[in-house]
């Protein structure tokens, strides 16, 4: 019955996923096709603002037909435009066959040269012929012709000219636009990366400790097994329910930390004394999970010794948006000390995650001031909003 109902849920579930999956298709097909309609809407007002701004402009009595040879031009603007566009920019500009590129380029002026000058001295030159022997005689009607369609073959190599060179200015611009976008992604993505994998280095040592400490309170048959146990699984539902998120609420990371002294004071001898104290409202801010406790594991790890006496003392105040960790312990000699000597790599990690997540919303200060090693934090966790006012 169980496996039956498990395999029901299954099927559900998986046709719920493909569902959902040829839905979101869907959704992104019409959103391009919806794209893909725009920009051909647009590139057609464009064109044809392109063609008749300039025509009425220039536009004289007389002459209130569209001219042939303006819409042969207009159309082999349209033509060159996109050559340039998709075939000549990827396989020549970009590739950096700058040669090749130009001829390519001096071929197109050529033809529209040719063009406007063949259709002006083959179309148009009875009508032209016909007005230059009214106003200068016959004698220089067919030099005065061949300047005419001349001036305008050099007419259309400037404005084929101008609109390819606006066609390779809007290129570049929206593939350097592309790349961009792509290499920010990549950035974002690397740094999402190595955010996360240094947000699960966690001392696993730390929960190894753990269990063994409440393992022998239970041999013991103590009354503090249960409450240690409990705050193990407050700790553990913490990292694996809460850590995943981009921030998390303060009031939580503080409980976290607090329940992370609790347990550490369970292998702590008589001789070491923890303070712990929190300052301000904590209930309304936001945080980075886990971004405070290398500070206070790195006291732990190395400021508690076997013989002499030892104080931790860690405090969090918190002052509208700005957030202060101050964390002190004892310089001992690495004798003294119960852990290893691995300081530097949690502290490094520490600091990367800083530099990653605020950039220049924080301070970080290091001091050794009568054996006591002092660390102090100051984080603006409204950055976000200080950002987007600048």
């Amino acid at each position: 019955m169980i496996f039956t109902s498990f395999l029901l849920f299954y099927i559900h579930t998986r046709n719920k996923n493909r569902i959902f999956i040829l839905l979101k298709g869907t959704l992104m097909m019409r959103k391009l096709h919806a794209r893909n309609v725009l920009t051909g809407l647009i590139h057609g007002l464009a064109w044809i603002a392109v063609f008749l701004i300039p025509h009425y402009l220039s536009q004289r009595p007389g002459q209130e037909t569209i001219e042939m040879r303006d819409i042969i031009l207009w159309t082999a603007m349209v033509i060159f435009f996109y050559i340039n566009y998709y075939i000549l920019i990827p396989n020549l500009l970009t590739k950096k066959k700058f040669g090749l590129y130009t001829v390519a380029i001096l071929v197109l002026l050529l033809i529209a040269f040719s063009s406007i000058r063949f259709i002006t001295l083959k179309y148009d030159s009875q009508r032209e012929l016909e007005i230059i022997h009214r106003r200068h005689g016959p004698e220089k009607a067919e030099f005065i012709l061949h300047r005419i369609a001349r001036n305008r073959g050099m007419g259309a190599v400037f404005f084929t000219f101008l609109v390819l060179a606006v066609s390779t200015s809007i290129k570049v611009t929206s593939d350097w636009y592309k790349m961009d976008k792509k290499r920010k992604e990549a950035e974002n993505e690397k740094l999402s990366t190595e955010l996360e994998l240094l947000k699960s280095q966690i001392n696993p040592h730390f929960f190894f400790n753990t269990l063994n400490n409440i393992y022998s309170l239970s041999i013991r048959k103590s009354e503090r097994t249960s409450e240690a146990i409990v705050k193990l699984s407050q700790l553990m539902r913490y990292i694996i329910y809460d850590t995943d998120k981009d921030k998390v609420p303060l009031s939580k990371e503080i409980d976290y930390i607090n329940n992370y002294i609790e347990l550490e004071k369970l292998r702590l001898r008589d001789n070491v004394e923890v303070r712990f104290l929190v300052d301000g409202k904590v209930s309304e801010k936001l945080i980075e999970p886990l971004l405070l406790l290398p500070f206070i594991e790195n006291a732990f790890k190395h400021g508690i010794g076997h013989k002499q006496p030892c104080t931790i003392s860690i405090r969090i105040s918190l002052f509208d948006s700005r957030l202060i960790l101050c964390v002190e312990n004892p310089v001992l000699p690495k004798s003294e000390t119960q852990q290893p000597d691995k300081q530097g790599f949690g502290m490094y990690n520490a600091e990367r995650r800083l530099q990653l997540l605020y950039d220049k919303n924080y301070t970080l200060e290091t001091t050794i001031v009568d054996s006591v090693f002092r660390v102090e934090l100051i984080l603006n966790l409204n950055r976000d909003e200080m950002s987007d006012s600048g």
